[in-house]
């Protein structure tokens, strides 16, 4: 099974037009709101409120959890 590949908070600012420093806030901004500490905590809150079944969670999970902080 393969996974989409994981994405750094820079990856993810120059995909959004942003800088790094606004991807890192709009993170911690999207964790603070959800009321979680971490991305995989976010994950499964999704998974959680979306009423999404556990096989179809994996994917969704590597999406999220795969934007994984680099510095």
């Amino acid at each position: 099974r393969s996974s989409p590949k994981s994405c750094s908070n820079q990856e993810i600012a120059d995909a959004l037009g942003i800088s790094l420093d606004g991807a890192k806030w709009h993170l911690r901004e999207i964790l603070s709101k959800l009321g979680v500490d971490s991305r995989e905590e976010a994950a499964e809150y999704w998974r959680r409120r979306s009423n999404v079944p556990r096989r179809a969670f994996g994917t969704v999970a590597t999406l999220l959890v795969g934007w994984r902080a680099a510095g």
